[in-house]
């Protein structure tokens, strides 16, 4: 072929088969998603067409969610009671205040101001009287000691004196018991008073004609007067029955005698006296 055959020769075409598959595809790809998202007719996609979990709450309006949610159900059943908390700690100040004196002695203590106190004492007992030697003859048992009672209340603080009474000493051979001592509360202050409790008496020793039993302890005083007050005197002890010792005069929590001298045993001592105070919390 000449020169001038190849200038007037048609040129050959490019195009083959891959380079228009390629071309399609790339048409596909890019431009098939975007048909689908303007091309779809209404309510053409359902459930079937969605994967589980591809919608969720964020994509649903907020009347849609609303109308998802159903009736509530029945109460459930309770659960087991937890364990049990730590105790609190309690004021001192919210309570009311008990104090016991037993030890024979003054014992001083102050009484706040604007508290109700309520206090209660009792006598000691009297010793037991000893056995007499002569014809063996038991000793009387001693009484015990009075009980008392006052309520008062407190303008102002208040210092007072418990003073619990010793219980009598037990008789020996021939001797008598001796008295218990009395209790005593003594305020000085707005609530100025001596309120007592007497003791018991003790026991008479054995004789020729037998001993006696010690008289129980008188009734309580005081000086002054408080609103409240209360007294009642202290049992007396029991006489002997020949050779045994008389019986010591009960009294209930303190201040109960000695029992007499005899052969059941020597003489025993009475016992002390008590003294308990309440104090009200504060206002």
């Amino acid at each position: 072929m000449g020169t001038g055959d190849r200038l007037t020769s048609r040129p050959r075409s490019r195009f083959s088969y891959a380079n228009v598959t390629a071309t399609l595809a790339l048409f596909i790809a890019l431009g098939g998603g975007a048909y689908a998202a303007l091309k779809l007719p209404a309510n053409s996609v359902g459930t079937k067409q969605l994967k589980d979990g591809a919608v969720g709450i964020a994509e649903l309006k907020p009347k849609a969610v609303s109308t998802l949610s159903g009736a509530d159900g029945p109460q459930g059943l309770p659960g087991p009671q937890g364990p049990t908390g730590p105790g609190g700690v309690v004021d001192p100040a919210q309570t009311t205040q008990r104090r016991v004196f037993s030890n024979p002695g003054v014992n001083g203590f102050d009484i706040p101001a604007g508290r109700d106190v309520t206090v209660e004492m009792w006598g000691a007992g009297g010793g037991g009287g000893g056995i007499g030697t002569d014809l063996g003859n038991g000793g009387g048992g001693g009484g015990s000691g009075a009980y008392s009672r006052v309520a008062f209340s407190t303008t102002a603080e208040t210092s007072c004196n418990a003073s619990v009474g010793l219980g009598g000493a037990a008789g020996s051979s021939n001797v008598s018991g001796t008295n218990g001592g009395a209790s005593m509360l003594q305020c000085v202050g707005a609530a100025a008073a001596v309120w007592t409790a007497l003791g018991g008496g003790g026991g008479v020793t054995g004789n020729l004609i037998g001993g006696g039993g010690g008289g129980g302890g008188a009734a309580g005083a005081q000086s002054p007067s408080a609103p409240y007050f209360y007294s009642t005197p202290g049992l007396p002890g029991g006489d002997p029955d020949v050779d045994s010792g008389g019986d010591a005069a009960a009294r209930t929590f303190a201040g109960h005698g000695g029992q007499g001298g005899g052969d059941g045993g020597p003489a025993t001592a009475g016992a002390n006296g008590r003294i308990v105070v309440f104090i009200s919390p504060a206002p």
